[in-house]
């Protein structure tokens, strides 16, 4: 609701300022001693305060990114560590992915979210994955049934 109640209030002050700037319906209509002029003031500050809140919530958002990688990061680099314990293999040999499940045009894929490798060989070369397709697509069809 408050996403569409943002946007409805940005369109209706910006259209008042934006009718003043061009001077529609005319002139008289927005001179400083007719009683429209006094609307513009609000209107203007509240495309100000718009602003602000979008400058301030996108730094909010940044850092919920970032505390999201940090994480995911943290978890690809424990299950590296746990995958070589529990297999007796080195750390240089292992490597762990994060896929999800996305639909693109109308298809269910996997596409490859994150992923940690502590050596340049081998690499996945590919990063889009459908189910019974490669290594991962086929972990992912015995794992739905």
């Amino acid at each position: 609701m408050w996403p569409a109640l943002r946007a409805t209030v940005a369109a209706a002050a910006g259209a008042a300022v934006l009718l003043a700037q061009v001077n529609l319906p005319s002139r008289e209509f927005w001179e400083n001693n007719s009683s429209h002029s006094h609307l513009l003031y609000p209107c203007i500050g509240l495309l100000a305060l718009q602003e602000i809140a979008i400058f301030l919530g996108s730094g909010l958002r940044a850092e919920a990114a970032r505390q999201y990688d940090n994480n995911l990061l943290a978890a690809l680099h424990a299950g590296i560590k746990v995958t070589g314990e529990r297999f007796a293999l080195s750390w240089d040999k292992v490597g762990v992915h994060v896929f999800l499940a996305r639909r693109r045009f109308g298809l269910l894929r996997l596409v490859k979210v994150a992923g940690v490798r502590m050596s340049t060989e081998p690499s996945l070369v590919r990063s889009d994955w459908r189910p019974g397709k490669g290594i991962v697509g086929v972990a992912w069809r015995s794992e739905a049934r």
